[in-house]
């Protein structure tokens, strides 16, 4: 019967859609990486891969009190506002966020002192400044570069966070990847 021609026809056809979809090679459309862990994020036409992910990916944080700043907190959602972006091939990084003029930091020369950081084996919190009698919870001990007094006003000023600093993770720093 004709029906039951078309209902084979539709059925060959949803088939051929499907194997299509499925040779199809993935293709990247759109590559952004963020250059401060939860802040805005920037749109890149390549990057390089390194043993620490993509060049120029969460290569910084924002920390206060002694954690790693998230946005999933609402007193600092504002760092969705802050718009990071690495220039002159990565040797300086410029901040900017509505209403508040843009700096820039100039990477190479930067002041930075060191601030260790524990992770907690338990709940992989992030724990800055560990000298604490609690210590012992945290497996992992780093040393963290913190960008000055002045990166510090700048960040606090546009996310309204108090006592935030920008940190990041030295050039000698290696993630340490647990395969499953």
């Amino acid at each position: 019967s004709v029906d039951a021609l078309a209902a084979a026809l539709c059925i060959l056809l949803g088939l051929l859609l499907i194997v299509r979809r499925q040779t199809r090679k993935p293709r990247v459309t759109a590559l952004y990486v963020y250059p401060i862990k939860s802040c805005a994020e920037t749109f890149m036409n390549s990057a390089r891969v390194t043993a620490r992910g993509f060049e120029g990916d969460r290569m910084f944080q924002a920390t206060s009190e002694g954690f790693v700043c998230t946005p999933r907190d609402t007193d600092k959602c504002r760092l969705f506002h802050v718009q990071p972006k690495l220039e002159d091939g990565g040797s300086s990084l410029t901040l900017e966020a509505p209403g508040v003029e843009p700096l820039k930091i100039e990477l190479k020369s930067a002041s930075t002192k060191p601030r260790s950081c524990g992770i907690n084996s338990e709940t992989d919190q992030r724990v800055f400044s560990v000298e604490h009698s609690l210590r012992a919870q945290y497996a992992e001990k780093h040393n963290l570069d913190d960008y000055g007094d002045e990166a510090a006003m700048w960040l606090a000023h546009a996310t309204g966070i108090n006592g935030v600093r920008l940190t990041g993770a030295p050039a000698s720093f290696a993630r340490t990847m647990v395969l499953n």
